[in-house]
């Protein structure tokens, strides 16, 4: 991708609605969208605080992580979910085709 910054690649969880709905959007960071070619789409988050959470294991298992973060998280510690999309980042160090090398969850919070 044309102006591509760096090789983190990412999942983002964006549009939630009340019924657990959500847009998903796969991607890089581009420093602009000049060079981006009409056929994929673009997104633009705004600055947010966000807690990371390390998800090590098969990406198959990502929901023990997510279970975690919202049951027993969330309900001990001060922070509350922001409404802001959320982050899959992932890192040269994970291997997409055997879905080892873990990656992280960045969860919006207020």
């Amino acid at each position: 991708i044309s102006r591509q910054i760096g090789d983190t690649t990412y999942g983002i969880g964006y549009n939630g609605d009340d019924e657990g709905n959500l847009d998903y959007l796969c991607g890089v960071a581009v420093a602009d969208f000049s060079d981006v070619p009409p056929e994929l789409d673009t997104l633009r988050i705004p600055e947010q605080r966000y807690a990371i959470f390390d998800h090590p294991d098969h990406v198959s298992t990502v929901n023990q992580t997510w279970n975690y973060i919202w049951s027993e998280w969330f309900p001990n510690s001060t922070y509350q979910p922001a409404d802001a999309p959320f982050f899959e980042c992932y890192e040269q160090t994970f291997d997409p085709v055997s879905g080892l090398g873990g990656f992280e969850l960045w969860i919006p919070i207020k």
